[in-house]
């Protein structure tokens, strides 16, 4: 489950281009549980470290 995941992010913060998914979020196994399940429960945490990161500037084209 936790591929799906890491497939999702990954293939998610390649369109932004400008940060990984491996420095912008944290996955982590949850303490969560469920009896409809089976299984365990991933958390994905956004670093804090990247919120002031804005996406590089183009400079508009001349035709």
């Amino acid at each position: 489950m936790s591929g799906l995941f890491r497939s999702t992010l990954k293939s998610g913060s390649m369109l932004s281009g400008y940060y990984r998914y491996k420095d912008a979020f944290q996955i982590v196994i949850s303490g969560k549980q469920s009896s409809i399940t089976e299984g365990k429960y991933v958390d994905i945490e956004y670093n804090q470290a990247y919120s002031s990161v804005s996406a590089p500037q183009t400079p508009p084209s001349k035709k």
